[in-house]
């Protein structure tokens, strides 16, 4: 009779472990929400143009401005540095462009070279 119940548990055992591992896992939890990435700052570029007096008072632009490797000439309104000596010449300028909501094309200016005393 001992060994009929120690058979009887260990069956009993055996049926639950087997129950237990055919049971569906339970549903991993959802993934958290990745964080917003932050917009990455474009790196400053060489831009060749021409300095010319801006629209407003004490402000400069690059005129025909071409970003080095392309052929594209844009003007950009130039924040930082000092122009006024170079209104005329042309100059290669590193900075880095954006065009915010007004639509001017703005290059924040890091150095300036000049390339020639004139633009041609």
């Amino acid at each position: 009779m001992k060994r009929l119940m120690t058979m009887l548990a260990i069956a009993g055992l055996c049926s639950t472990g087997a129950a237990f591992a055919a049971q569906t896992p339970a549903a991993a939890p959802a993934a958290k929400p990745a964080k917003k990435e932050k917009m990455a700052k474009a790196a400053p570029m060489a831009y060749t143009g021409c300095v010319a007096t801006g629209a407003k008072a004490g402000s400069y632009e690059l005129k025909d401005a071409t970003a080095t490797g392309s052929t594209d000439k844009m003007t950009y309104d130039l924040k930082g540095g000092k122009f006024k000596a170079h209104v005329g010449h042309k100059v290669e300028v590193t900075g880095t462009a954006t065009k915010p909501a007004t639509g001017d094309s703005v290059l924040a200016v890091k150095s300036t070279k000049m390339v020639a005393a004139t633009c041609s």
